[in-house]
C-alpha cells in the first residue's frame, strides 16, 4: 500500500539503553498513545512495510550499532499497538491513525548539526542530526509530518527549532529515493526540513539516541512518478509545478535565498506580453532558505503562458530564478 494521506504526525520516543532508567511520564491524555517507536499514518490510506536489515545498518558514514535501532511499533488505532524488531516486516495498519504532540521536555538549544544520506538493501535512510553548540541535546525536539502542496515532497517541522548548521543537499543522480534536501525557515521563524521524493512511497520516522538524531526511512511503494518543484540556485517553487493549469486565484509558495530575501513573481502569456507582477519578501536568506508565498489573480481566458520567480541580479539586471510553462484554465 502507498502512503497518500495529506497530513500525519506523531512524536517517538527511544528509552535510554540503561534499563535502570525510570521511563519518562506522560499525562493521562496521552499514556494511550506513547510509543517507543511510532509509526507515522495518514488520513487517506497507508502502509508501512521496510523490511530493515537486523544487523548493523549505515547512516552516510556513521555506523549504527544494532542496539541504538531500538523497537519499532505499527501506528495504529489500537492505543497498545505491539512492538517489533527492526528486522520484522510490520504488518499494514488497520486504520489512519494521528497523534498529538507528546509533553517532553524540547531543549531550547537544540539545533540541526547536518543532514546525512545512506543507501540500505530495501530502503534510503536520511538522518537528521540534533546538538546543541555545547554539546548533546537533551532530547530530539518536536516534530510534525506532513505532504507539502503537491505530490514529491515530505515536509519535517520542527516547531521549536530555529538554528541550522545546514542548508540544503543536491542529491540527484546520487540516491534512488532523494532528490534534494532543504532547511526553510517558516513564517513563525521556526524550521521546517523538505525532502523531494520522485516516486511513489512508504515511509517512516524514527527518533534515535547516541548522538541524538531523526531518521527517515523511505522504501519504493509503486511505479508513479511525480513532477517535483523547480529549482535554481537561489529559488525553490513549491507551487504551482511546471505545466500546471492556472485559474482563479494562485497560490505562489516556495522558498529562496535571494539578496534581501527580495523576490520578483512575473506572469507571462503566449507572446512573452506581462501580465501581472508581484514582490514578496522571504523568512529568510542570510541563514538558510526562507519560505514565501503571494496569490496571484489569474484573468479568465485559455492558453499557455510563463511564470517567473526569482530576482533580478544588480549588476547587470538579468533574471535569475525559476521559469516554468503554464496553463490557464478558462472561466
Amino acid at each position: 500500500m502507498i502512503l497518500r494521506s495529506n497530513s500525519f504526525a506523531g512524536r517517538v520516543v527511544h528509552p535510554s539503553s540503561d534499563a535502570k532508567s525510570p521511563p519518562a511520564k506522560a499525562p493521562a491524555a496521552l499514556a494511550g498513545i506513547r510509543t517507543n517507536v511510532r509509526w507515522l499514518a495518514g488520513i487517506l490510506a497507508l502502509a508501512l512495510a521496510l523490511l530493515l536489515s537486523a544487523c548493523a545498518v549505515q547512516e552516510g558514514t556513521e555506523d549504527l550499532q544494532s542496539g541504538e535501532t531500538g523497537a519499532t511499533a505499527e501506528a495504529t488505532a489500537s492505543p497498545s499497538a505491539p512492538a517489533a524488531s527492526d528486522a520484522t516486516k510490520p504488518a499494514a495498519p488497520a486504520s489512519a491513525v494521528t497523534s498529538a504532540l507528546t509533553d517532553v521536555g524540547d531543549d531550547p538549544e537544540a539545533r540541526i548539526t547536518d543532514i546525512r544520506v545512506g543507501q540500505h538493501p530495501h530502503f534510503e535512510r536520511l538522518v537528521i542530526d540534533i546538538a546543541t553548540e555545547q554539546g548533546a541535546a537533551s532530547g530530539v525536539p518536536h516534530w510534525r509530518i506532513e505532504k507539502a502542496p503537491g505530490e514529491g515532497v515530505v515536509r519535517i517541522h520542527l516547531p521549536t527549532v530555529t538554528e541550522t548548521a545546514f542548508t540544503d543537499a543536491q542529491l540527484v543522480d546520487k540516491f534512488d529515493w532523494f532528490t534534494h534536501v532543504y532547511v526553510v525557515r517558516a513564517p513563525d521563524g521556526s524550521l521546517f526540513v523538505d525532502v523531494f521524493i520522485p516516486a511513489e512511497y512508504q515511509i517512516r520516522l524514527q527518533e534515535l539516541s547516541d548522538p541524538l538524531r531523526l531518521a527517515i526511512d523511505v522504501a519504493p511503494g509503486g511505479k508513479e512518478t511525480h513532477v517535483l518543484p523547480a529549482t535554481a540556485k537561489n529559488t525553490v517553487l513549491i507551487t504551482p509545478r511546471p505545466g500546471a493549469k492556472l485559474k482563479g486565484t494562485v497560490t505562489v509558495s516556495g522558498y529562496s535565498r535571494n539578496f534581501e530575501a527580495n523576490n520578483v513573481i512575473i506572469l507571462k502569456d503566449s507572446a512573452g506580453k506581462e501580465i501581472d507582477r508581484a514582490i514578496v519578501t522571504s523568512t529568510d536568506y542570510v541563514e538558510t532558505w526562507g519560505f514565501f508565498s503571494k496569490e496571484l489573480e489569474i484573468p479568465a481566458g485559455t492558453g499557455t503562458g510563463t511564470l517567473l520567480v526569482g530576482d533580478f541580479d544588480a549588476e547587470d539586471g538579468k533574471f535569475e530564478g525559476v521559469t516554468i510553462p503554464v496553463q490557464f484554465g478558462g472561466q
